[in-house]
């Protein structure tokens, strides 16, 4: 498998701005990375992401996997930017 960074982190990029109406990250956790099933032929990378939208900030959880698809999850809203990076740390560890 081919580990291309910039690739996963713009889909990650993507994923906020298309599920969260144009919110943009401003930090990310990487925290688990090649979850595995069906045999090794499918897997999701899983980060904890702050992001900002106008004043608003929050958190999400969001996962791409080998398929191209790309979600936001569990999701913490209405934080300030101090807020949404303690709350993504916190999340991730």
């Amino acid at each position: 498998m081919t580990f291309d960074m910039n690739a996963y982190l713009a889909r990650v990029e993507q994923a906020v701005k298309d599920n969260l109406r144009g919110a943009q990250v401003i930090s990310l956790v990487l925290v688990e990375e090649n979850v595995k099933a069906n045999n090794g032929r499918y897997w999701e990378r899983i980060y904890i992401v702050a992001w900002q939208r106008a004043d608003q900030c929050g958190t999400h959880r969001v996962n791409i996997n080998n398929k191209g698809e790309s979600a936001c999850f569990i999701g913490h809203y209405d934080m300030t930017a101090d807020e949404a990076y303690s709350d993504m740390l916190k999340r991730a560890s």
